[in-house]
Formats: C-alpha cells, sequence, structure tokens
C-alpha cells in the first residue's frame, strides 16, 4: 500500500511539473520586447527551466530561486519573477516575499496574485495588523479571498461577530459548499444553531442531499436531540450507506413509530431480519414467531428455529409464567 501511495505522489508531482513546464515553454518569446512566437529570449532559456522545475520538483527552493532570478533579468518576463517569490514564500523566507512584492508595488506592478503572496507572509510571521491592511488597501472587496483571509484573521484576534458577517458576505459572493460549510460550522461553534440549521435546510431544498451537507444537519440535529429530523435526514443519507437507513430504523424503533419503520424497510429494502426487530419491538411475538420460521428456512440457521419456538411459546395466551 506504502509503495502505491508513493507512486501516485510521484505521478501527481512529474504532472504538476509537466504542466508547469509546458507553461513556461508556452510562453517563452513572450518578453517585454515581444519576441516573435515560439522564440526563445537566448538559447538555453529552456534548459534553465527544466533545472528549476528539477529542483522544485524535490524541494530545493534554495536552488530553484537563483534560477528563477537569473531567468528574469535575462528576458524580462514577469512568470519568472512570480514564479521567483511563489519558491521564497514556500522556502518560508517571508521577509524576502513582502520586500520583493513591495518592490513591485513601487513599479505599479504588483497584481492580486502577488499581493496574496504577500498577505500569506504576513499571516505566517504572525502580522496580523499588517495582512489587515494590505488586504483593506489593495485587494479586491469583491473577491472571495478577501472576506475568507479578513473572517480568518478577525477570528484570530477573537471579534467572532464580525468575523460571522465576513464569513455570511463569503457565502452571499458564492454560495457553495465548502463556503456553506464553513459558516455552519461557525455558527454551531458560537451555538447559534438554528440559523446554521435555516442555511442548511435551504441548500438541502434548492440542490438535494448532498452527502457533506446532510451528514452537517444531521450532527446539529443530534446536538439537538432532535430525533425525528435525525431520522428524516439519515433516510435522505440511505442513498449513500445502507447503515443511515438502519440508523433511521433504530430511531424509529426507539420511538415506536412502527408505522415508519415498516414502510423503511419496505421501500430501503433491509431484508426480512428487520420485521423480526420489528415485530418484537411492537411484541407481537406470532409474528415473530412465523417471522423466524420464514428465516430458517431461508438460511437454514437454527438459531432462527430455536427463535421460532421461543416465540410461539411466548404468544401462546396459556404460557406458563
Amino acid at each position: 500500500m506504502e509503495n502505491e501511495e508513493l507512486k501516485i505522489k510521484q505521478i501527481y508531482q512529474y504532472t504538476n511539473i509537466l504542466i508547469t513546464l509546458f507553461f513556461l515553454l508556452f510562453i517563452i518569446g513572450c518578453s517585454a520586447k515581444k519576441p516573435q512566437i515560439g522564440k526563445k529570449a537566448f538559447d538555453k532559456e529552456d534548459e534553465y527551466i527544466m533545472k528549476a522545475l528539477f529542483f522544485e520538483s524535490n524541494g530545493d527552493y534554495n536552488k530553484s530561486i537563483p534560477i528563477y532570478e537569473f531567468l528574469y533579468k535575462k528576458t524580462n518576463k514577469r512568470i519568472y519573477l512570480d514564479k521567483k517569490i511563489e519558491d521564497l514564500f514556500y522556502s518560508k523566507k517571508y521577509n524576502d516575499v513582502i520586500k520583493e512584492v513591495e518592490d513591485l508595488c513601487k513599479k505599479k506592478l504588483c497584481d492580486d496574485k502577488i499581493l496574496r503572496y504577500e498577505v500569506f507572509a504576513y499571516l505566517n510571521l504572525g502580522k496580523l495588523n499588517e495582512a489587515k491592511d494590505l488586504l483593506l488597501r489593495k485587494l479586491n472587496k469583491k473577491d472571495e479571498f478577501f472576506y475568507s483571509v479578513m473572517s480568518y484573521i478577525l477570528i484570530s484576534e477573537g471579534k467572532e461577530s464580525l468575523a460571522l458577517e465576513y464569513i455570511k458576505s463569503l457565502y452571499a459572493l458564492n454560495p457553495n459548499k465548502n463556503n456553506l460549510l464553513k459558516l455552519s460550522d461557525f455558527l454551531i461553534k458560537l451555538k447559534k444553531y438554528n440559523e446554521a440549521l435555516a442555511y442548511l435546510r435551504t441548500h438541502l431544498k434548492m440542490y438535494g442531499c448532498d452527502y457533506d451537507i446532510c451528514i452537517k444537519l444531521a450532527d446539529v440535529y443530534k446536538s439537538l436531540y432532535d430525533y425525528d429530523n435525525l431520522a428524516n435526514i439519515y433516510e435522505k443519507l440511505g442513498v449513500y450507506d445502507i447503515k443511515f437507513y438502519i440508523l433511521a430504523f433504530n430511531i424509529y424503533i426507539q420511538n415506536k413509530e412502527f408505522k415508519k419503520a415498516e414502510r423503511l424497510i419496505k421501500t430501503a429494502k433491509l431484508g426480512d431480519e428487520y420485521y423480526l426487530f420489528l415485530y418484537l419491538a411492537k411484541k407481537d411475538y406470532k409474528k415473530a414467531a412465523y417471522k423466524s420460521l420464514e428465516l430458517y428456512d431461508k438460511t437454514g440457521n437454527l438459531d432462527y428455529l430455536i427463535k421460532y419456538c421461543e416465540y410461539l411459546y411466548t404468544s401462546h395466551p396459556t404460557k406458563r409464567s
């Protein structure tokens, strides 16, 4: 198993290198001087790219960084400077990242992608105020990144109410599953269960029972001891795994909702054993006895024959105590 995981990891890394290599080779010739498409700025440009990618794949950023710096100075192609900043970040040289990005901004060459590296550099240095200031001054306030990072900073500062507003804005901007889970998790943390349920139920009504969303709903219902709704969600989750049908069945039995339990046996095709459990819960020993006999005829399991005798005896009105 470990060998298979190692092979998969190696294939994944190799694929990433090929994609990056293709992109870098494609933009060769697209420098500030705009040489002809497909033309290299100098003869060994592609060889330097290969070396840099090799060092990156091995996590040897101290060797890839100077290569990208050389390529940028030689060709004036922005992609190489971006790659240098990226590798500075991955090598945890956060102060260098900040300096490089600030230099670009002074030249009015910084963009949102590069500014994000500076934000993360500040966060990794524990400089929350600087990260927040950069977000507010230079980042697009209609972008998911802005709301996501601002909420993280505010949570770190203990400003949970304000952080919640940013997470709500993030979800309003892009109401996808991940943002909903982030919002519902935070609402649950703040013990705002009804508000979390409102968001989750709305998503359920609009898009159906996504596994992760329904699991989150089940967690909330369990916290609130709302077993009726919990059973309902388990039934919906049954399409993913039969164990959820069984959990719903057990709730119906415990709540003595025998009609719901019987319906579930039929719709979920749980099998005759569950009829036996149902009849025993209802204390209908006569039906339990004959269902045990059916199961014995089907399986040849002597335990069912013994149960048949036991339940038949228990069901007899003149049995001895």
